[in-house]
């Protein structure tokens, strides 16, 4: 991690815990925290998950919303 990087994610993080979509947040983190070791997910990523991945950090690094589905959308897919 890069230097002073952690007190910038810590800054979004209260940022977003302080907005509309806080509680959201706070259960994801959560879902996280109270993870038994046997759940977690250990193997490497494959070449289509690094890829997939690396496409959504060069969307965010550009601004292009058209990759990512907009949170209104999912709640209505997810029934929510």
């Amino acid at each position: 991690m890069a230097p002073g990087s952690r007190e910038v994610l810590i800054g979004k993080f209260e940022a977003v815990l302080r907005g509309p979509d806080g509680e959201l947040l706070a259960d994801i983190l959560d879902r996280f925290f109270v993870r038994l070791p046997e759940q977690m997910d250990t193997e490497p990523l494959s070449a289509k998950e690094a890829e997939a991945l690396e496409s959504g950090r060069r969307a965010l690094a550009t601004g292009d919303s058209s990759y990512f589905t907009p949170w209104e959308e999912v709640k209505k897919e997810l029934g929510l």
